[in-house]
C-alpha cells in the first residue's frame, strides 16, 4: 500500500458517525491490520486479520485434552501445533477411527458412515466433531484468539443457537453456497 493510498484509509474518519459493534478487518499482508486496534472513532472489537483472530487450532487452548494434544505434538516436532497441523490430524483421525468402527475398509462404507448420524470425533475440542451432510463441512468449534496471542473464546458462541446442531451456526448452510454436491 503507497502512503498515498494509506491517507484515504483513515479509520478515525471512516468511522466517524457510523454505528457498529465490530470492525471486521480482512487483510493477507497483514500489514494495514496492525494499526486497527484502537484507530476508530468509538472503540469496538476488531476481529479478523487483527484483535480477535478465528482459527482452527491454538497452543493456548488449555481444556478438553487439548494440553496433553499440544505437548505430544511439541515434543514430536519441536514446534507448537499450528491449524494446519491439526486439520491432518483431526482428518487421519477420523478416517482410522471411521475404519476401527464399522471394521471394514471399503471407501463406499467410509464414506457412507462419515456422512452418517454416528459419527462423533474427538477433536479436543469438547464438542464431538461430524461433517455436514448438506456441504461435507466439517462441523468445529473456532478458537478465537486475542491480539496478546492467548484463546480468549470459543465458537459458537451461547447466543447463537442452531435445532439440529450448534456447529451449524458456524460456516455456510446448504441455502447459502452455490456448492452442491453430488450424489
Amino acid at each position: 500500500m503507497t502512503p498515498r493510498v494509506r491517507d484515504k484509509n483513515n479509520l478515525f474518519y471512516l468511522t466517524k458517525g457510523k454505528k457498529y459493534n465490530n470492525v471486521f478487518i480482512s487483510d493477507t499482508d497483514g500489514e494495514f491490520a496492525l494499526g486497527v486496534p484502537n484507530a476508530t472513532m468509538n472503540p469496538a472489537i476488531v476481529s479478523g486479520s487483527a484483535g480477535l483472530i478465528a482459527k482452527a487450532w491454538h497452543w493456548s487452548y488449555l481444556r478438553h485434552g487439548a494440553p496433553q494434544l499440544n505437548g505430544r505434538f511439541e515434543r514430536m516436532n519441536n514446534r507448537r501445533m499450528e491449524s494446519k497441523d491439526w486439520a491432518a490430524w483431526i482428518s487421519i483421525k477420523t478416517i482410522v477411527e471411521s475404519v476401527l468402527r464399522i471394521q471394514n475398509i471399503s471407501n463406499k462404507n467410509i464414506i457412507e458412515y462419515l456422512k452418517g448420524p454416528d459419527l462423533q470425533v474427538d477433536g479436543s475440542k469438547g464438542i464431538g466433531l461430524n461433517f455436514k451432510k448438506t456441504t461435507n463441512q466439517l462441523r468445529q468449534t473456532i478458537l478465537l484468539i486475542s491480539s496478546n496471542n492467548w484463546t480468549t473464546k470459543v465458537a459458537p458462541l451461547e447466543e447463537f443457537t442452531d435445532s439440529e446442531n450448534n456447529l451449524n451456526t458456524l460456516g455456510l448452510s446448504y441455502n447459502q453456497t452455490e456448492c452442491k454436491l453430488e450424489e
